[in-house]
């Protein structure tokens, strides 16, 4: 897929998601809305594996860094919802 795509395609989706965040934290609990979404991801992610091929290796500078980010991303995320 092209660069340009991909970024039209996140700023869609980017747009959108907070709807339907909206909808969801009026709903259920943020602690559950984010146990779904975890959910989803974990079935998600290997067709990600499957389109995009990315390069399998690792190493411990990546992997520190990428949970890293998780953490601070899923801190982030849940306040988002809590606020909302």
């Amino acid at each position: 897929m092209s660069n340009q795509l991909l970024i039209a395609i996140a700023i869609v989706a980017w747009g959108i998601a907070p709807i339907f965040s909206k909808i969801a934290a009026n709903n259920i609990d943020p602690v559950m809305i984010s146990v779904v979404q975890t959910g989803l991801f974990l079935i998600i992610a290997p067709l990600s594996i499957f389109l995009f091929k990315p390069n399998l290796n690792l190493n411990i500078t990546g992997i520190v860094a990428a949970l890293t980010v998780g953490i601070i991303s899923f801190i982030g995320s849940l306040a988002y919802l809590y606020a909302l």
